[in-house]
């Protein structure tokens, strides 16, 4: 019975080792495989925005990861025979991409967030230093055996302070989860909280996948849970392109008539749905005068204001075309000429932080619809007719108070 029993634990002990074995390199293969066929995706699909970017990056390091780790595997659990050096260099490269890819994370997130935390040179030589202790830890593995060391027979070995090396990992994916629940809490504009709620679904694999390779150890997961965050980050990114402005990053006009649609359902005299028409003044003379590059610039501090009045307001703010935009929005009404100010004081400080060589002023139009049969060009035309009546106003004040400067 006694030798029975021996050998059937030797048995399922081969079992078990032959399923772990099967199970890791079918998890490595396939996202192998899906990354590359993203990362070929994303080469012909995304733009040069800095979110694209940002995702690329992603991408890249993960599928370094990958192909690190496939090789580790081998080399770590000693299935091919090579020399101690080798197999040091290869597990000390695998648990480096492991913090890069984190960070690379925590960077896109940032990104897509707006944040200026990585404006902060505090921040950035915070997160160097972090990348630069984990490979310091992992080159004095190789005298110390610290983080960890290859054994006599070949094998992979967990050091003292293995998990220390994860630190920057989990520090990485912490904080990067950590902005989107206080972009959340702050954000008042519904469309930008659905955006931060997405991009935290996408956050739940890397977060999972952190905490189960530091509690447990599973490095499976890892790989699963960052293929998650890039699938998903990846498909969100295609369905924004849908209904997003590709210079400004605002939202479109399909998106703005989806939007007014859903307002609509519950439209009434009591409940009216506010309608903001806006555009530039002198447009045409900033491309003129300073080249079209600079129109460019001028309507992303545009852009940028328009999305401080939206966080402050609520509602949508969408590019109609040119350098027209649109805000749509419900609840207490704000005249035309209040909103025209405020908006204008918003345009001020974007103006100041981008660093502009000119200075920008807009007029808003305004209208209220509380009849759900009125479409949102019709609003739109209607507040289109206010607009004319300002920018009229408006040129006329210019022209009084250069007969003034005379």
């Amino acid at each position: 019975m006694l030798l029975l029993a021996l050998y059937t634990n030797a048995a399922l002990g081969e079992i078990v080792t032959l399923a772990y074995t099967l199970t890791y390199l079918l998890t490595d293969v396939t996202c192998l495989a899906l990354s590359l066929a993203l990362l070929v995706r994303m080469s012909s699909d995304l733009g040069h925005s800095p979110d694209g970017e940002a995702l690329r990056c992603v991408a890249c390091a993960y599928l370094s990861y990958l192909v690190v780790d496939f090789l580790w595997f081998f080399t770590g659990y000693a299935l091919v025979p090579v020399p101690a050096s080798v197999a040091f260099a290869v597990s000390a490269l695998s648990l480096f991409l492991l913090a890069y890819m984190y960070y690379r994370w925590f960077v896109y997130v940032e990104v897509m967030l707006e944040s200026r935390l990585l404006q902060s040179r505090a921040v950035r030589i915070a997160c160097h230093l972090a990348l630069l202790s984990c490979v310091v830890a992992l080159v004095d593995s190789w005298w110390t055996g610290a983080v960890f060391y290859v054994d006599e027979a070949g094998l992979f070995q967990h050091g003292p302070y293995y998990m220390l090396v994860l630190a920057p990992s989990l520090l990485f994916v912490t904080v990067s989860f950590a902005s989107i629940l206080a972009c959340i809490a702050r954000v008042r504009s519904r469309i930008r909280s659905l955006r931060c709620l997405n991009l935290m679904l996408c956050g739940l694999g890397p977060l999972v996948a952190g905490f189960s390779l530091v509690v447990a150890g599973v490095s499976g997961i890892g790989s699963l849970g960052m293929l998650w965050a890039v699938v998903m980050a990846f498909l969100s990114r295609q369905r924004a392109d849908i209904y997003l402005d590709a210079l400004t990053g605002l939202n479109n006009r399909s998106r703005a008539d989806d939007y007014f649609e859903s307002l609509s359902l519950e439209v009434s005299v009591d409940n009216p749905i506010h309608v903001y028409i806006c555009d530039l003044n002198h447009f045409k003379r900033i491309n003129d005068e300073f080249g079209y590059a600079a129109g460019d610039k001028a309507l992303l501090s545009v852009a940028s204001a328009l999305r401080m009045v939206v966080e402050d307001v609520g509602g949508l703010v969408a590019r109609w075309g040119g350098d027209e935009f649109v805000l749509i929005r419900t609840g207490p009404t704000a005249g035309t000429v209040v909103a025209e100010s405020l908006a204008n004081d918003a345009l001020k400080a974007a103006c100041e932080r981008d660093g502009l060589d000119f200075t920008l002023t807009l007029c808003m139009g305004s209208t209220d619809v509380c009849d759900s049969r009125t479409s949102l060009d019709e609003a739109v035309a209607r507040a289109d007719k206010v607009l004319y009546d300002r920018k009229m106003l408006f040129r006329k004040r210019s022209a009084f108070s250069k007969e003034g400067e005379k």
